[in-house]
């Protein structure tokens, strides 16, 4: 059986705040657990996408992700205006390979972008 991406999981310490943020930022739905104490808060992605996470985690966000996420959208600045909006930080606009992009941080600090022609979507 070939191997296949069940979900990307992101250590935060406020899923809860998180959960809000990407489900606001995505339209995701938030899923939350029936047990109060346990440290992980899902958001329900589209149909045949890997599951998204958030695992509370005690320590803060250090240095720089070695991953992050793409998003694919058709108006990067819109979309970067109402993810500040929602918290997020801008860092830097680029082009590349005749692409624009927009890097930005989450509310805790974690990276993502938002690519304007990004082939499919």
């Amino acid at each position: 059986m070939p191997m296949k991406l069940g979900a990307v999981i992101l250590d935060s310490n406020d899923p809860e705040r998180l959960a809000s943020f990407y489900s606001e930022l995505t339209g995701w739905a938030i899923d939350r657990p029936t047990d109060p104490a346990s440290p992980y808060i899902d958001l329900v992605t589209p149909e045949g996408a890997p599951e998204f996470g958030l695992q509370r985690v005690p320590e803060p966000k250090n240095g720089k992700n070695r991953a992050h996420f793409d998003f694919h959208v058709d108006d990067i600045d819109r979309e970067a205006q109402r993810a500040v909006a929602l918290g997020a930080t801008i860092v830097k606009r680029f082009a590349e390979d005749d692409e624009g992009w927009i890097w930005m941080t989450d509310p805790e600090g974690n990276e993502f972008c938002f690519c304007n022609s990004c082939g499919p979507s």
